[in-house]
């Protein structure tokens, strides 16, 4: 049975410093791209699979995370999900592999 997957207000926050509704000038992604692509992808995997994720912490089975690469648009993402007391999953922190486009040359298309 899937878990309901919920997100952080600091989780969201960061991830909307990382990828601005909209885009950036730089050419970063926007936020509404990142929910459509990247976060209903992890809150799938949060949902359906959460057991099966890889521990963040050692021995902390409660703590897992969704890696993302290969995305159009989007550099190598961890996402860290917390399986609360209650049986939702709650997103609670991403980190963006920011040399990633360096591994790639810089072009999303190569």
């Amino acid at each position: 049975m899937p878990r309901p997957v919920q997100h952080s207000a600091e989780f969201l926050a960061k991830a909307r410093t990382l990828f601005p509704p909209g885009g950036s000038a730089e050419g970063r992604a926007s936020f509404e791209l990142f929910e459509r692509l990247i976060l209903r992808a992890a809150e799938l995997q949060f949902s359906r699979q959460f057991d099966d994720l890889p521990l963040a912490l050692g021995e902390v089975p409660a703590i897992r995370f969704v890696m993302t690469h290969a995305v159009p648009y989007f550099p190598a993402l961890v996402i860290y999900g917390i399986l609360l007391s209650d049986g939702i999953v709650e997103t609670i922190d991403l980190e963006v592999d920011e040399e990633y486009w360096d591994l790639i040359g810089n072009d999303p298309d190569d």
